[in-house]
């Protein structure tokens, strides 16, 4: 759904199913990998340990924030983007831990394209198109605001 391949209605629908796959810091790494414990047990169990039974990255995260903008629905998009942000400075400060809340690498490339992909195409509407010398705006903001909580 994040490149558009899913025609609206069915990429709307996928969107609602898929909200089944995600806990507080974002969307688990894989469906199957999904575990039915609550966030709190899972956390506690992987202090010591990594497994990826529970654990949510900020890839699928991400993809998701720009799917859901892409398919019309900003404030889900902006969602997606407040649990990337869950992650912020957790271990390095600036960048977004990987495996939330607390695994992984400290600085991947996706990060920022889960999080300005959606914010300029979608929420500004910027769209450009080189080969056709052309940009295009058609912004869609969400309508609950993008504020997020303050680090103080």
């Amino acid at each position: 759904m994040e490149t558009g391949v899913a025609d609206f209605d069915k990429g709307r629908a996928a969107l609602v199913t898929t909200t089944k796959y995600e806990n507080p810091f974002g969307v688990y790494v894989t469906g199957i990998d999904r575990t039915e414990e609550p966030d709190s047990a899972v956390l506690k169990s992987r202090k010591k340990t990594f497994s990826y039974i529970g654990a949510v990255m900020t890839l699928p995260t991400g993809v998701q924030a720009i799917a859901s903008a892409r398919y019309g629905t900003p404030d889900q998009s902006l969602g997606y983007i407040k649990k990337l942000y869950q992650s912020f400075s957790y271990a390095l400060p600036g960048s977004m831990y990987e495996v939330s809340p607390d695994f992984g690498m400290i600085t991947q490339a996706w990060n920022i394209y889960g999080v300005a992909v959606p914010i300029i195409n979608y929420f500004f509407g910027i769209q450009p198109r080189a080969y056709e010398q052309t940009i295009s705006f058609h912004p869609i903001f969400p309508l609950h605001g993008m504020m997020f909580p303050s680090s103080e």
